[in-house]
């Protein structure tokens, strides 16, 4: 029977919005749903789309469906009546004397609200658009609002040619309180490359990139924000507007990018849902929805991806037997964040029929780490799932530390998936880190999964092996 996800919360040993650092573990096919990831939705404005009875508001279903991975939301207000027990909604000051009232109101119907967002583009037309030291003068009544009890967040940037100065004359008007205390952005690359690039300024992302880093920020204010928040995230459009699958095969490479980095505090991705009609607000093509338009409740391809990429927590550990997809890595080679952002190895797009998500690029030397638990210890048996570009055969050695347990060989022809027959593979009981390694020999293959089975010794609690 399907568990629901508080139940699966209950396995992982911590709420959806306040994990602690202690080790925990969880069945290796669980959702697992992200601190970090969140949606910019629609706002109660547009219950429909004009003219029409497609919905454009977020509803209960809707949560339901983004609830197993997405953990909080907000809709540039603080006017909300779509709830889920297991997301978090912060609410906004957006930049007008009217948000400050319905910040204020609604802090007082939900006070064990935490987080709240303050200041949305200011230096932008069209957005909040005032002068720095009267933005700063709206974060610090923002902040009077909220309490000492909430933190405040932003303000929250996009790229322009002054943002640098702007940001920083805020920076130093708010020093008696520390300044900005974190970094928001927005940002709309065409590409994986210009993400980027974006992300190596990270969390200084809206220096001149003649000067990126931290000689950008004001040397006699407070110190830089460690910590970034990427509030909008999104494809940049083109002409003709990119495919689901190009906007999917962006997403996986930019998430799973800020599900690593340390430096990201949280994301949204821009936005729930919105219906193409080629002008005005609704300019972007369902391509880039994560909820579907016609249909509350239901996701997208592209939101289904984005609900279930996985998170790279190196205190959360996946329990067997099961089969464990192997994106949901602890850490890969080539990728130290955050003197590096670019590794050798990568997720990608599944082809495989009933998996999601494939590890790209595998060549010899090169390794993914994964967290396991097994309940005890004995000869497991194991089995793994991928395929490589060419015809051949690659085999990836398993690791536990420097010991090598194993070899699985995996023989496919060119681009087809393929199993590896089943070997035994001596485990002790507990939690641990297993090495996918490339041996020589192997060269541009995904790894889609991996499966370990009960020792043939072991019958469980039930009376019968899973």
């Amino acid at each position: 029977m399907q568990k629901s996800l508080s139940a699966w919360i209950l396995l992982l040993g911590c709420t959806p919005l306040a994990c602690d650092a202690a080790e925990r573990s969880v069945p290796a096919e669980a959702p697992v749903q992200s601190a970090k990831r969140g949606l910019s939705v629609q706002g109660n404005d547009y219950p429909f789309l004009p003219g029409t009875n497609l919905p454009m508001s977020l509803t209960v279903s809707d949560l339901d469906a983004l609830a197993p991975g997405v953990s909080w939301y907000y809709n540039w207000g603080a006017r909300q009546t779509v709830f889920h027990p297991d997301m978090e909604f912060l609410p906004m000051a957006w930049g007008g004397e009217d948000h400050l009232v319905d910040l204020g109101q609604y802090l007082a119907q939900y006070p064990q609200t935490s987080t709240v967002l303050v200041a949305n583009e200011p230096n932008l037309p069209g957005q909040m658009d005032v002068p720095p030291l009267q933005a700063a003068e709206y974060i610090r009544r923002t902040r009077t609002i909220a309490g000492p009890q909430r933190r405040v967040v932003g303000a929250h940037f996009a790229a322009g040619p002054t943002v640098t100065e702007f940001r920083n004359t805020m920076h130093l008007a708010l020093s008696d309180i520390g300044g900005l205390p974190v970094t928001g952005i927005h940002t709309y690359e065409e590409s994986t490359g210009g993400f980027l690039y974006w992300a190596s300024l990270w969390p200084h992302l809206m220096d001149n990139p003649a000067t990126a880093g931290v000689e950008g920020w004001p040397l006699n204010g407070p110190a830089p924000p460690a910590r970034v928040w990427v509030k909008e995230i999104n494809i940049g459009m083109t002409s003709p507007p990119q495919s689901e699958t190009q906007v999917i095969d962006y997403m996986l490479y930019a998430i799973d990018l800020l599900e690593r980095d340390p430096r990201v505090e949280r994301y949204a991705w821009w936005k729930d849902r919105r219906r193409f009609t080629g002008s005005g607000d609704f300019t972007r093509p369902p391509s880039h929805n994560i909820l579907d338009v016609q249909v509350n409740g239901a996701l997208t391809a592209l939101g289904r991806h984005y609900v279930e990429m996985p998170v790279h927590d190196p205190d959360l550990y996946y329990r067997f037997p099961g089969r464990l997809s192997v994106a949901r890595y602890r850490n890969i080679s080539g990728f130290n964040p955050p003197s590096a952002l670019e590794g050798n190895v990568a997720i990608g797009r599944s082809e495989d029929p009933g998996n999601t998500f494939d590890m790209d690029d595998l060549d010899a030397g090169e390794w993914i780490d994964l967290n396991i638990d097994v309940p005890v210890s004995g000869p497991w048996r194991a089995s793994l799932r991928g395929r490589r570009a060419s015809t051949g055969t690659s085999s990836v050695a398993v690791l536990s530390g420097t010991q090598q347990l194993a070899t699985l060989p995996l023989t496919t022809a060119a681009g087809q998936y393929a199993t590896t027959t089943v070997i035994n593979l001596p485990l002790a009981a507990g939690r641990q880190v297993l090495r996918l390694r490339g041996e020589p020999g192997t060269l541009d293959t995904s790894l889609t999964w991996l499966r370990l089975e009960a020792p043939t010794t072991h019958l469980f609690a039930n009376g019968f092996e899973p």
